[in-house]
């Protein structure tokens, strides 16, 4: 062992409250970008840009936004990541260094969504060359 068990608490609060951290900031960034998406589904000026197919895309990225915000809340961080991938690969990056408007911010906050599921995933329990001889060498 290499350290006291009060430092392994601390570094084990610690954990938690980065981990915590990221649940609040990706619940947050995402609930922001369903907003911005509500936003472009409501206004009809924004609606013209899309045309379209750009609306079902808008509804589809919508319903990811909302669905990120609930794996944030509950703090699954293999579905925020899944969750950043299906927004940001097709839509974000293309908003984030094409477009000038408001959609700009749409990839900017998927960027800080990603961080904050790093954030999250930080927070996992590791495993233990203990747990993973469990079923093997019993000769000790």
């Amino acid at each position: 062992m290499t350290g006291s068990p009060a430092e392994s608490i601390h570094r084990s609060n610690a954990s938690r409250v980065v981990a915590l951290s990221g649940q609040v900031l990706g619940a947050i960034v995402s609930s922001i970008t369903a907003l911005i998406w509500l936003a472009v589904l409501w206004l009809p000026s924004e609606r013209e840009v899309l045309g379209h197919f750009g609306v079902v895309g808008a509804v589809l990225m919508l319903f990811f936004a909302i669905l990120g915000a609930l794996a944030a809340h509950r703090g699954h961080a293999n579905l925020m990541l899944g969750m950043f991938l299906a927004a940001f690969l097709p839509i974000g990056a293309y908003m984030l260094w094409t477009l000038q408007s408001m959609y700009r911010w749409i990839g900017l906050l998927n960027l800080i969504y990603l961080g904050a599921a790093v954030l999250v995933r930080s927070n996992r329990p590791r495993r233990s060359t203990q747990h993973a001889n469990a079923g093997g060498d019993s000769s000790q």
